[in-house]
Formats: C-alpha cells, structure tokens, sequence
C-alpha cells in the first residue's frame, strides 16, 4: 500500500470536537440496530467523557481526525474511523 500519510498521535483538547463527529458517524454507519432514542441518549452520555482522563490515541490522515482509540488495561476499549478515508484505502491497497 503507497504511503497514506497517516500518523498516530496523543489526544489533545483540540481533537475533541473532531473525534466526538467521527464517532457520531461510524456509529449511526454500523449500528443500525440503535433506536433514535437509544442513540440520543448514548450520545448525551458520550460528549461527558473527559477523554484526558483515558488513555486516547487520533489516527490522523494529513491534518486531518481520521479515527482514534482508546486504551485500557492494554487491550482496545473502543475504536472509531471514518468510513470514507478507510473504503478509499482499501479500494487503492
């Protein structure tokens, strides 16, 4: 696979607006099991996270918050991409 650019950094506070909109859409993307109001009430709940309290890793293409991952106990807690940059990978690779 070419050199996508990517790079794996520590959250910031700055990555968090953007890390709280990838997570919004790969979920409403693979959860559709998720009532409305389900979703609206984990996504209440989700944007109370103090994410400097976790152990939070950004996957950034360019500039850009392509995804992140959390960390607990040395095993994934969570993890989330935007699906775009991720299907444009796999369909170059």
């Amino acid at each position: 696979m070419p050199n996508q650019n990517f790079k794996i950094e520590a959250y910031t506070d700055n990555d968090r607006e953007y890390i709280l909109n990838v997570w919004e859409k790969s979920v409403l993307a693979t959860h559709d099991f998720l009532k409305s109001t389900d979703f609206i009430e984990i996504k209440a709940l989700v944007q109370t996270i103090n994410f400097n309290d976790l152990e939070v890793y950004c996957l950034r293409q360019k500039s850009e918050v392509a995804g992140f991952i959390g960390v607990a106990e040395r095993k994934i807690g969570c993890f989330s991409y935007r699906l775009n940059i991720s299907e444009k990978v796999l369909r170059e690779s």
